[in-house]
């Protein structure tokens, strides 16, 4: 944890410039679904040049937990916000433009909506993430957990365990079917398929 905090750059008021939020589409409308949310995220990344990700997969359909820069989400805020308010349903613009059309007007969205979130940076001097239609901000976390702004860490992090853990005393069986990794929520199992699973989700 210690690691990880001191990961990202922080203010002169020991504020940092991350925060995590979670999300639930259902709350934005019957037909906003996983996927839609999933690609409006993407959408805001790609558009703002932003780190904005969905890093925890709680519940399909209703809980998402994003990590990002905070005028990320409060871009993501201001984005379904909007959405739920103008009932602008997504799935139903599909089926009368095309999908490069429908994607040009979420644009213009998202456009606008992250034109908000910088001024709103500008006259506050630091975005207060507020809970939206869809999103909850997770109070006291200012770093971007299990995101890729992190993996810069991971090999001193894994150096630095390499020399307090002597690999001889480990005894993996004490784990077996009593450790739950959260990154693939199963049971561990000391088995090849239970590493390539790993392996498949982190490629590490």
């Amino acid at each position: 944890g210690i690691t990880m905090q001191q990961a990202v750059e922080r203010d002169a008021h020991n504020c940092s410039n991350y925060a995590m939020c979670a999300n639930n589409p259902n709350r934005i409308s019957k037909t906003f679904n996983d996927a839609a949310l999933r690609e409006m995220i993407d959408s805001i990344a790609h558009r703002t040049s932003l780190l904005l990700e969905i890093v925890n997969y709680n519940f399909e359909g209703q809980q998402y937990v994003c990590a990002g820069e905070l005028t990320a989400l409060q871009t993501l805020t201001n984005v379904l916000n909007y959405l739920k308010v103008e009932k602008i349903d997504v799935a139903k613009l599909t089926e009368k433009f095309t999908v490069e059309k429908v994607k040009e007007m979420l644009g213009k969205i998202i456009d606008n909506c992250h034109k908000r979130a910088e001024e709103q940076k500008q006259a506050e001097g630091h975005i207060k993430l507020e809970r939206g239609f869809a999103t909850i901000p997770l109070p006291g976390i200012d770093v971007p957990f299990h995101s890729r702004y992190l993996w810069a860490g991971v090999m001193p992090f894994r150096a630095y365990l390499s020399k307090k853990i002597n690999v001889a005393q480990i005894n993996p069986d004490m784990l077996v079917g009593k450790y739950v990794p959260n990154l693939v929520a199963i049971p561990l199992q000391v088995t090849s398929e239970c590493a390539q699973k790993i392996y498949d989700q982190m490629s590490s």
